[in-house]
């Protein structure tokens, strides 16, 4: 170390301390500074420039342009002002040509910043049929498949969305805005009264859906259009008829078999749908393919016959009119009074015409088929008794409010009838014109009785009811009215199989006692039976629900139609009250009935059931409507009596 005097250090000291006290104020202005520094960023990160938002509409329709906003639908009436940076759009035409047209619009945060109107084709033409999902089959253009965005639009009256469902099979009631060959838009244009139905026919005796051969021939002569659809319709006669690629002409009389290798369906001119249409519009068209309880079925208007993967597939398009000539007598005899068949024809055309506005079968392209499903058609000929019945209700429907009514019916009551719960659906709206009502004079003119709706529900009173009726119930002669129906040994198996039947049918409706609770879980396991019991009843006194106790498993059968398969075991008859016998293959005449069981060591071997009726019991009873118009009641009356509030327009 230099030896310093004591001078020299001093001033060293005094340096160094200078030093130090500089590097701390440098230190503390740095911190100072990286604060300073991260107290910004924080602000900034705590305030980020917002982003806008960004939402895509898909075809809606526009109701409305103005200089600073669009109005448009799409379920619901909306607004939105036009973006302030400007409005990117596909057409230079004023804001004003926009209304009635479809568009994309792109909104950034809640106003209009790009415009892209659908301006392509827009075709039209009669609809075929339309495939869930796919798109519309139209007459003379074949399959046109939906955008996955498309929209439906109902323009008649007040505006507001529709469905695929709401598209009139075998009509041209609506537009089609095509983009890149896919319909973006379905604008339903009007909503006209429509006078032909298209019924599927099924093949012989009802068997199935689908035909392996058709064989045809007409009174009149005929001809059989087929090949691809060709653009646009030409004309022969006063008629249009299809403008496809080929055509053959035949003779009255003549007969021919159409099969999936017919030349209709391949070669050249081939396409995958034939039309046959007579020259008379008075012809009818005979299927000796197809049997019928009348032996060969013959029909009017014309066929349309396609082929697909299944089958071939048969559409008879007729004017509803003479559709009912063929239904009424199918679904009640000829021999009834007038005013009976007149109410019938009402109900049938009512039942006909709202599957018309909403299509039963849309894929097939038709509105319902001819049987049972729907209305069983052309089974029995036309009868001159049943077509004036028809003739004198021509174009009456009956109506709930302004809307179509339900017209279900069914063919004879116990002297109770029961309301739309009989199905338990619990999608179907409420029916408030169908009423659990005594079937009786006492129930026509109001009347106080021992017997109500509400104490049908319970055991013994409906119990009583069928053992001791009143004597001013209207079908109490008909055989139908009571009937007995005994089991003598009872088939576990069976039942266990029907079950699982009707279990695959509705998981909802037959359920399995597990932990206490009844659960929907497939019936695995009966053996011997132990009890079958009603446990409870809808107005009326119909069996709703029916527990059966076995010695592997318990279930509760829900329903009167499920109850009725159950409980019937396709062997046994059913003895009616003037002693004739009927042989039920599947299905136990009604749902209106006692049980009571035969046991030995402790098992059910057999069961005895005592009740009446025919049919599920809601609506209107046919031989109720028979008895009543035989004492003097007109059809309209029949009518307001079993469709309360309903009114014949």
């Amino acid at each position: 170390m230099p030896d310093w005097n004591k001078s020299q250090r001093m001033q060293i000291k005094a340096v160094l301390c200078l030093v130090g006290i500089g590097l701390i104020i440098l230190i503390a202005f740095s911190l100072v500074l990286a604060k300073s520094g991260s107290g910004e960023k924080k602000k900034k990160g705590e305030m980020p420039p917002q982003a806008s938002v960004t939402e895509e509409l898909y075809n809606v329709y526009i109701t409305e342009a103005a200089d600073t906003y669009i109005g448009v639908f799409d379920g619901e009436n909306r607004r939105y002002p036009y973006s302030g940076d400007g409005v990117d759009s596909n057409i230079t035409d004023s804001f004003a040509f926009y209304a009635g047209q479809l568009a994309d619009l792109t909104l950034t945060d809640g106003a209009v910043s790009r415009i892209f109107v659908k301006t392509g084709e827009r075709v039209s033409g009669k609809v075929i049929s339309v495939e869930a999902e796919k798109g519309v089959v139209l007459e003379n253009l074949g399959l046109v498949p939906f955008d996955e965005n498309v929209r439906f639009y109902m323009l008649y009256g007040e505006l507001r969305a529709g469905t695929e469902r709401d598209i009139r099979i075998g009509y041209s009631y609506a537009d089609f805005v095509m983009e890149d060959g896919k319909i973006c838009g379905v604008l339903m244009t009007r909503d006209e009264t429509m006078q032909y139905i298209r019924v599927q026919i099924k093949n012989s005796d009802y068997a199935g859906s689908y035909h392996e051969a058709v064989t045809l021939s007409c009174d009149a002569a005929y001809t059989i259009y087929y090949g691809e659809p060709m653009a646009g319709e030409v004309s022969a006669g006063d008629a249009d008829v299809p403008n496809t690629a080929g055509r053959e002409e035949h003779a009255a009389g003549e007969s021919i078999e159409i099969t999936a290798g017919s030349h209709y369906f391949s070669g050249e001119n081939g396409g995958s749908r034939i039309y046959v249409i007579p020259s008379s519009l008075t012809a009818k068209i005979s299927l000796s393919s197809v049997n019928r309880s009348q032996g060969t079925p013959a029909y009017r208007g014309t066929m349309e016959i396609s082929l697909t993967e299944n089958g071939l597939v048969v559409i008879n398009e007729v004017l509803l009119e003479e559709y009912l000539y063929a239904v009424v007598p199918s679904e009640m005899p000829a021999g009834y009074p007038l005013e009976a068949l007149k109410a019938q024809a009402i109900c049938a055309r009512t039942y006909a015409y709202s599957h018309m506005l909403s299509p039963g079968l849309p894929d097939v392209g038709a509105h319902v088929d001819d049987s049972t499903g729907y209305q069983v058609y052309n089974n029995i000929m036309e009868q001159s008794a049943t077509t004036t019945a028809v003739k004198e209700t021509a174009g009456q429907l009956l109506y709930y409010e302004g809307m179509l009514a339900s017209t279900y019916y069914y063919s004879t009551s116990c002297g109770f009838g029961s309301d739309e719960h009989v199905w338990r659906s619990q999608t179907a709206p409420e029916l408030f014109y169908l009423t659990a009502r005594s079937v009786s004079r006492e129930g026509y003119e109001g009347l106080e009785s021992v017997y109500t709706a509400e104490s049908m529900r319970d055991e013994a009173v409906f119990a009583q009811f069928l053992e001791t009726p009143p004597e001013t119930d209207f079908e109490k002669e008909e055989p139908w009215y009571r009937w007995s129906y005994e089991v003598s040994q009872i088939d576990s198996k069976k039942i266990l199989q029907i079950l699982q039947n009707r279990y695959a049918a509705n998981r909802l409706q037959v359920l399995t006692l597990s932990g206490g609770e009844y659960v929907s879980q497939k019936p695995a396991e009966l053996g011997a039976i132990k009890k079958i019991e009603i446990v409870s009843r809808n107005a009326g006194g119909v069996a709703e629900e029916l527990v059966i106790e076995g010695e592997k498993a318990t279930y509760k059968v829900i329903t009167e139609l499920n109850i009725r398969y159950v409980l019937c075991d396709g062997v046994t008859k059913v003895y009616r009250q003037d002693g004739s016998s009927v042989e039920m293959k599947s299905l136990l005449p009604s749902g209106f009935f006692t049980i009571s069981t035969v046991q030995e060591n402790g098992n059910v071997v057999g069961y005895k059931l005592s009740g009446g009726g025919f049919g599920h019991g809601a609506g209107m009873s046919q031989n109720g409507a028979k008895n009543m118009a035989e004492a003097g009641y007109t059809a309209q009356q029949i009518l307001e009596f079993f469709y309360g509030g309903c009114q014949v327009y």
